[in-house]
């Protein structure tokens, strides 16, 4: 068997395997993957990034979304199996950066684990798991240019960084002046001449120059330039000055902190490109938790942290083979303990939920066609889903208009393809845009005959809290409904 159907074969069971982990595995249901299908659903529709959908991110992620959605239909099925392919490359490619940069067979046997595990604790088919890929693809490709130098991997370098900018901007960032940091120390430490850094560079910038250009043609094409700054620039900024989460930011200082200072004593003895490339983007790679320090974010942050692993351990075994053997054989022990739990545990979840969903054949409602496919969706969620929106049009036959103030809205929004042009739906700080708050309730009081699902403030921490004000302020409580309270003017 050759090596590229081997490859394939293994991409195929990877793709599967990550399409159960995307399906939740027993999980409850991640509203990251609300919020993202309804993106994208939105855009399928004809609706316009930043002037329509509030984004607040590149769109590259959800418009290779909408491509699955005309291929494999508008389900929760095409936008997993998008998001299982992103998983399985993203495992490939990482196991092929552990294979460049040590031999060793317990050490790569340590890392599948350990990729394998924060793959699983990360899945979800989002704009985060799709710019790491890209980022990953930056690492092969200049690890390969170190060992054998090729200018092509230049120019596919400054493509993925296109990309890497076209799916997450804000990522791209830190990587770009990561790498640049990185070619001019390593220039003038190995005493290149300022022309080939120059060189590297141009040919940098000319794999990646044609895809910002592409970008910026869509925008202006699309009259949404300044809607784009809006959301991308100015709406980050407030997204990260209202979402502030000091035990995140300062979990994040640290590890930079230490990797900063573990980078400085290894390099007093060390001088290879490779650890000082390795480096440079780990650091990097503490601020991909921008501009939001939760818990997921933190750990997408790490995931480059593998790869410094790897290189730490292979060095290790090799200048004191008593000592490292040591250290993995205690890594070994931990990786079979996660093994063992994982194989006997995630498994009977998935079982369990295939069982579970088989006994919701009899329900027949639209909210469980469109949540079907996840696995282990609570029946009691799809009927209130169902009577909201039943709620919904009855009351607009009355001639009120209604909206959800939510950061579920999407989620009661999605099987009956509400796709308004407002963004009511993603009343979050940052996802309005600058000073969006402001502008939501300046569009709030300008609604005639309203009527308002309210969702609790406390529910979620991303919501306005100045929107929620507003609302309970100038508008009277006059029913409840499942999770909302149900505002109008009287």
């Amino acid at each position: 068997m050759s090596k590229f159907v081997a490859k394939l074969i293994l991409f195929f069971i990877l793709i599967f395997v990550f399409y159960a982990i995307n399906c939740g595995f027993g999980n409850a249901m991640r509203i990251d993957d609300i919020w993202n299908f309804h993106m994208i659903q939105k855009i399928n529709s004809g609706l316009i990034p930043y002037t329509e959908v509030p984004m607040i991110v590149t769109p590259l992620f959800h418009y290779i979304g909408v491509l699955f959605f005309k291929l494999f239909g508008e389900t929760f099925f095409s936008f997993f199996v998008y998001g299982a392919i992103t998983d399985s490359l993203i495992f490939m490619i990482s196991i092929e950066i552990v294979m460049k940069l040590t031999k060793n067979k317990s050490i790569i046997a340590l890392s599948t684990v350990a990729i394998f595990f924060f793959i699983n604790e990360l899945s979800c088919t989002s704009y985060n798991m799709l710019s790491l890929l890209f980022v990953l693809c930056i690492v092969l490709l200049e690890i390969k240019d170190i060992d054998k130098h090729n200018d092509n991997y230049d120019y596919l370098i400054g493509m993925m960084f296109g990309l890497c900018f076209l799916c997450k901007h804000t990522n791209a960032f830190f990587f770009v002046i990561a790498f640049a940091l990185f070619l001019i120390r390593n220039g003038i430490k190995n005493k290149n001449s300022y022309k080939d850094i120059l060189f590297k560079f141009g040919r940098i910038i000319c794999g990646g120059l044609p895809v910002i250009i592409l970008f910026v043609i869509y925008l202006l094409f699309n009259n949404n330039f300044i809607d784009f700054c809006d959301m991308c620039i100015g709406g980050v900024a407030e997204f990260g000055e209202k979402n502030f989460q000091f035990l995140g930011i300062f979990i994040s200082f640290l590890a930079f902190l230490y990797i900063s200072v573990f980078y400085y004593l290894y390099r007093r003895k060390h001088n290879e490109v490779v650890s000082s490339f390795l480096w440079y983007f780990i650091i990097a790679s503490t601020f991909l938790a921008f501009p939001i320090f939760n818990i997921y974010h933190l750990l997408l942050s790490f995931y480059l942290y593998i790869f410094g692993a790897v290189y730490f351990l292979d060095r290790l075994l090799y200048e004191n083979d008593f000592f490292g053997k040591f250290v993995i054989r205690a890594l070994q022990l931990f990786a079979a303990v996660y093994v063992v739990f994982y194989c006997t545990n995630e498994p009977s979840l998935f079982v369990d939920s295939i069982i579970k969903r088989g006994f919701k054949q009899n329900v027949s409602n639209t909210a469980f066609d469109v949540y079907s496919y996840m696995l282990n969706f609570d029946i009691a969620k799809l009927n209130q889903i169902n009577k909201v929106h039943e709620y919904m049009i009855e009351k607009e036959e009355q001639g009120y208009n209604v909206y959800i103030l939510s950061s579920n809205a999407s989620l009661y929004e999605i099987p009956y393809h509400i796709v308004n042009r407002n963004k009511f739906d993603m009343i979050l700080n940052g996802n309005m845009g600058y000073n969006g708050t402001e502008r939501m309730i300046e569009q709030i009081k300008n609604i005639e005959n309203p009527i308002f699902l309210k969702s609790d403030y406390s529910s979620f921490y991303q919501e306005s809290k100045e929107v929620d004000d507003f609302i309970k302020e100038h508008y009277t409580i006059v029913d409840s409904f499942g999770e909302f309270i149900i505002y109008t003017k009287i």
